[in-house]
């Protein structure tokens, strides 16, 4: 039915839960949205699909002023990343998780900006 019927979808779905431990946030912050458009190609009636951001993906930039955009700043291959992350551990998460978001303040932005570059 949804793939039928579906004419409109509005993803602003996320964990708020701004220190879910890391492989959690990134399977609802950043894997929802890329699962979400895999629904969105195979509906056939689908007239509009929008992604809901936050204002706080971008919370990292040093000088406070942030553009409406996607930054070219992470210097990894998110899907890589991602791939790693999954693969490890609850302990090998928890013992990383804070290097691994680096100049994020947690994991909820963190993996809103992963979120972000996988859809787009």
């Amino acid at each position: 039915m949804v793939t039928t019927e579906t004419e409109i979808i509005i993803n602003n779905a996320a964990s708020v839960n701004f220190n879910d431990r890391l492989d959690i946030a990134i399977k609802i912050n950043t894997l929802g949205p890329l699962n979400l458009i895999n629904i969105a190609k195979d509906c056939h009636r689908l007239e509009i699909c929008t992604h809901v951001s936050t204002c706080y993906v971008n919370c990292n930039k040093p000088d406070g002023f942030v553009e409406e955009k996607i930054y070219e700043d992470i210097d990894f291959d998110v899907e890589t990343f991602v791939k790693n992350i999954l693969s490890m551990s609850e302990k090998e998460v928890l013992e990383k998780q804070e290097k691994l978001i680096g100049t994020f303040p947690n994991t909820y932005t963190f993996t809103k900006n992963l979120g972000e570059r996988l859809i787009r």
